[in-house]
C-alpha cells in the first residue's frame, strides 16, 4: 500500500471519529434541551410557587444566602413624555446627558506598557487633562487642569475608578454632558482604546516603532475604561429656552403644566417589570415582562409664534422701565385658549440688570393691585344696575364726598381742578377716580356698598376661578365693610390684589360678547393609544346684557381711539384695539404705606377692535414715576401689531422682503399679502426660498429625505424637530437658533442638531 493511500486512509478514520464525535455532542444537547423543556420547564419558569420574589431594593437588602433561587423585579421608568405647542412642535423634551468616569481598574491591563517609562504616563495624563478642560470648561469653570490632572492620575496610577462629572452635576441644565461631548472624549487618547497612528503622536506616548518593536507590540490595544453611567438618563430641556418657562412649569417643581398632578400621569407613563431568576449563581431574565409605556403627549394652547412676539416686547419693556416683575397673557377670545404668557424677575448680576423666567407672576407667585383697569369692572355693574343708563352726569378732577356726617375730598392725578357735568364715557376715557366713585355711590343707581359688591358677585368679576391647572383664590375685597375710605379705593381698584389672569378673563368675557370663558393651557392629552381632548368651559354664558356688552366695548375702543383716552398716544386708524389703563402706587409693605415714587402699571383689551381675536394683559409692577400707563399701552400695542401682521424670520428692506432661509409657507405669505411684496409660488408646498435669480422671488422647498433620514439644515429649531420626529426619528439639539449641521446615530435612531443664532 502506498504512503498516499495510508495517509488517505488515516484521514478518513479522523473524519469519521470527528464527525460521530459531533453527532453524539448534538445529541446530548437535544437530550438536554427536551429534559429541561419537559422536566425541567417549572424550575426555570420562575414560578412564584418555587421561588420567593422581591424587589430590586429588597434584593439588595438580604442576605448573600438568600440571592439563590429567587425572582427579583425591577421597574424600569419609561422616557418622560413631550409637550407640544397648539402646532404640535415640542416645547419640552426630553435629552440624553452622560455621568462621566474613569475606571482606572481596568487600566492596569495596559499600565505595563506605560511602566518602566512613567513620564509618558505624565505626558498623557497632562494632554487628557487639557482636553477635558477646553471641552468643559464654560460648564465647570471651577475645574482647573490641575484638577482634571489629579483625577486622571489618581485613576491611571493609582488604579481606582474615579468620577470625574457625577449624575448630580450632568442633570444640571448648565453643566449637561450630551452626546457630542460623549463623542469628543471617545476620540480621545485611551478613551478611543487605541493611541493615533500618527507616528509623532505614538512617540510622544512611549510607542514609537524601536520602542513597539521592544515592547513586541504589533499594534496598540487599550481596555475600555470609560464609564458612562449604566442606565439611560434623560434630562427636560426646552428648545425654545426661557420662553413660557414658568407655564410649561417643572416636573421637580410640581408647577406648571409638566408639573401637575392631572397631566404628571399622561407625561409620566407606565413604569414597566422586568424580571430575572437568580439560580445557581447565574442570572436568567424571564420572558413574562412588562414592558413599560413610554410618557405621553400633552398638546397645549400655546402658540410658538406670539409666545416669541410677548416675551421679547416685554422683556425690550422691563429693560427700558426695570420693573421688579412684569408679566403678558395672551388669550384667544372665543375658546379662552393661552395662546402666550410670559413672567419676567428682575435679578441683579454685578452692575448688571437681568430680567429671567422664575416665578409666575400672572397667576401665580403675585397678586397686586389691579388699579384702572378695574373701572371696567364698576363700569359694567353700574351699567347692569341703571339698565344702561349713560345720560348722567357726574364732576370729575376734585369732588368730596358726604358720607354721613363726615367729608373726604379727593382729586384725581393731574387734576387742574373740578370738570362738571362729565358724561361716563368721558369719564371712563380719562379714567376719573373721583367720576367713578361718584357713579358707585349714586343711591339711585345702588343704594349701598352691599349692593355694588353683589353685582360683582353675580359677574364672577371677584370670585375665584379654575384655570384648568391652578384654581384662582376669590380677590381678598370685603364685601361688608362699612369704611368709605375702602369702598372709595375698590370702586377703581386700590385696595385689594387680584391676579392678571383674573383680569384677563373678564376682560376677555367683554371681548367674546359676554360669554365667560375658562382659561385654557391643554388641547389634549395622549398616553399609548387613548386620546382624550380637553374641552374648553364657559364659566357664564352672559356676564351682562347685551347691551351693557355693547356700551363697554365702546367706552373700551374710546379710551385708546378717541382723544382725551388714556391710551389715545398709540391709537392706529388701521388697527382699532380697545382697552383699558391702569397705574397704581406700590404699597411698602414695610413701611405699612404707599411709595408715591413708584408705579404698578398695566393695560389690558384686546384686538382687533371691531372683531376681537385675542385678549390681552401687560403689567409691570414697580416702577419708576415717571413712566406711566402709557408705556403698558405702547407695550399691548406693539405686541398686537405684530400678532396680526407678522414678519418673523423674514428680512425686510424698504425695497423688498427676501427668505434667504426655508420659511414655512403659511408665515411668508402673511407677510407677502401685508407688506404687498414679493411673488409667492404658484403651488403650495411646505416651505419657501427666495431663488437664487430674484430675492423677490420665492419658489417651494422640500425637505429632502434620504435613507428615512431628513435633510433639515437651515430650517429652525421648531420646524427641524417636527420633520425629524415626522420621520420616526429621536431628536437631541445643541445650541440656539438655526441648523447648521446635523448628524445621524443609526444605534439609538437618533438625529444630533447643532444649532447657531
Amino acid at each position: 500500500m502506498s504512503r498516499k493511500k495510508q495517509r488517505q486512509d488515516v484521514f478518513v478514520k479522523r473524519q469519521r471519529i470527528v464527525i460521530a464525535f459531533c453527532a453524539a455532542f448534538i445529541l446530548l444537547c437535544l437530550a438536554g434541551m427536551v429534559y429541561l423543556a419537559c422536566f425541567q420547564q417549572k424550575k426555570y419558569s420562575g414560578s412564584v410557587d418555587m421561588y420567593p420574589v422581591y424587589s430590586s431594593e429588597q434584593f439588595d437588602t438580604i442576605p448573600p444566602e438568600m440571592r439563590e433561587n429567587c425572582v427579583v423585579e425591577y421597574y424600569v421608568n419609561p422616557p418622560r413624555g413631550i409637550i407640544f405647542d397648539d402646532k404640535d412642535m415640542p416645547l419640552v423634551s426630553n435629552v440624553r446627558v452622560y455621568p462621566i468616569g474613569v475606571d482606572g481598574m481596568s487600566f492596569n491591563k495596559n499600565h505595563r506598557y506605560f511602566k518602566e517609562n512613567e513620564p509618558y504616563l505624565d505626558t498623557l495624563i497632562y494632554d487628557l487633562a487639557v482636553s477635558f478642560y477646553n471641552q468643559f470648561s464654560d460648564r465647570y469653570p471651577s475645574y482647573s487642569v490641575e484638577d482634571y490632572r489629579a483625577k486622571f492620575t489618581r485613576a491611571l496610577k493609582d488604579q481606582k475608578f474615579v468620577t470625574i462629572f457625577s449624575e448630580d452635576q450632568v442633570v444640571r441644565e448648565h453643566q449637561m454632558v450630551l452626546a457630542k461631548d460623549l463623542a469628543f472624549i471617545k476620540h480621545l487618547p485611551l478613551f478611543s482604546r487605541t493611541i493615533d497612528t500618527a507616528a509623532a503622536v505614538r512617540a510622544r506616548y512611549g510607542f514609537s516603532p524601536e520602542q513597539m518593536a521592544a515592547k513586541k507590540l504589533k499594534k496598540l490595544y487599550f481596555a475600555d475604561i470609560l464609564n458612562e453611567g449604566n442606565s439611560e438618563l434623560l434630562v427636560r430641556v426646552h428648545p425654545y429656552g426661557d420662553l413660557a418657562q414658568r407655564i410649561l412649569g417643572s416636573m421637580t417643581k410640581g408647577n406648571g403644566i409638566d408639573g401637575n398632578p392631572k397631566f404628571d400621569k399622561v407625561l409620566t407613563g407606565v413604569p414597566g417589570v422586568k424580571k430575572r431568576l437568580y439560580i445557581n449563581g447565574v442570572s436568567i431574565p424571564l420572558e413574562s415582562e412588562m414592558p413599560p409605556v413610554n410618557g405621553g403627549a400633552v398638546y397645549t394652547t400655546i402658540n410658538t409664534e406670539i409666545q416669541r412676539i410677548v416675551h421679547k416686547e416685554l422683556y425690550e419693556k422691563c429693560m427700558e422701565t426695570k420693573p421688579k416683575w412684569a408679566c403678558a397673557v395672551v388669550m384667544e377670545t372665543a375658546t379662552g385658549d393661552i395662546k402666550a404668557m410670559s413672567n419676567l424677575t428682575r435679578y441683579a448680576n454685578g452692575d448688571t440688570i437681568v430680567y429671567l423666567e422664575t416665578r409666575n407672576h400672572a397667576m401665580v407667585s403675585e397678586s397686586a393691585e389691579p388699579g384702572s383697569t378695574f373701572k371696567l369692572a364698576s363700569l359694567l355693574a353700574y351699567l347692569e344696575q341703571s339698565h344702561c343708563d349713560t345720560t348722567k352726569k357726574y364732576v370729575r378732577g376734585e369732588y368730596t364726598f358726604q358720607v354721613g356726617k363726615r367729608r373726604y375730598s379727593y382729586k384725581d392725578s393731574h387734576s387742574h381742578g373740578p370738570v362738571y357735568n362729565t358724561s361716563i364715557k368721558e369719564i371712563f376715557k380719562h379714567s376719573s377716580n373721583v367720576g367713578v366713585a361718584q357713579m358707585m355711590r349714586d343711591t339711585s343707581v345702588f343704594h349701598s356698598y352691599a349692593e355694588y359688591s353683589r353685582k360683582l358677585d353675580s359677574m364672577f368679576i371677584p370670585t375665584g376661578l379654575s384655570a384648568q391647572i391652578i384654581t384662582l383664590k376669590p380677590v381678598n375685597m370685603h364685601p361688608d365693610t362699612r369704611s368709605f375710605t375702602e369702598q372709595y379705593g375698590y370702586y377703581f381698584g386700590a385696595g385689594f390684589c387680584m391676579q392678571p389672569l383674573q383680569t384677563l378673563v373678564y376682560y376677555n368675557a367683554v371681548a367674546n360678547g359676554g360669554k365667560m370663558m375658562q382659561p385654557r393651557f391643554v388641547r389634549s392629552t395622549v398616553l399609548g393609544k387613548e386620546r382624550e381632548e380637553e374641552e374648553t368651559v364657559v364659566m357664564k354664558e352672559q356676564i351682562a346684557s347685551p347691551q351693557t356688552i355693547k356700551i363697554a366695548q365702546e367706552f373700551l375702543r374710546a379710551v385708546v381711539m378717541e382723544k382725551g383716552g388714556t391710551a389715545y398716544g398709540c391709537h392706529d386708524d388701521n388697527f382699532p384695539i380697545a382697552g383699558k389703563t391702569g397705574t397704581r402706587d406700590i404699597y411698602d409693605q414695610e413701611l405699612g404705606r404707599y411709595d408715591y415714587s413708584r408705579n404698578a402699571i398695566s393695560f389690558c383689551g384686546y384686538f382687533p377692535a371691531d372683531n376681537p381675536k385675542y385678549t390681552c394683559i401687560v403689567y409691570l409692577f414697580d416702577v419708576k414715576k415717571q413712566y406711566g400707563s402709557g408705556e403698558a399701552a405702547r407695550l399691548f400695542s406693539n405686541i398686537a401689531h405684530q400678532i396680526i401682521f407678522p414678519a418673523k424670520e423674514i428680512d425686510q428692506s424698504t425695497r423688498h422682503l427676501t427668505a434667504k432661509r426655508p420659511v414655512r409657507w403659511q408665515t411668508l405669505n402673511a407677510a407677502v399679502q401685508h407688506w404687498k411684496a414679493g411673488a409667492m409660488p404658484s403651488e403650495k408646498a411646505d416651505y419657501c426660498i427666495a431663488t437664487r435669480e430674484d430675492e423677490t422671488q420665492f419658489t417651494g422647498y422640500t425637505v429632502v429625505v434620504k435613507d428615512s433620514v431628513p435633510n433639515v439644515v437651515g430650517l429652525c429649531a421648531a420646524d427641524a424637530i417636527a420633520e425629524v420626529r415626522k420621520s420616526g426619528h429621536r431628536v437631541q439639539i445643541s445650541g440656539k437658533g438655526n441648523v447648521t449641521s446635523q448628524s445621524f446615530n443609526r444605534e439609538n435612531n437618533t438625529i444630533t442638531l447643532t444649532l447657531n443664532p
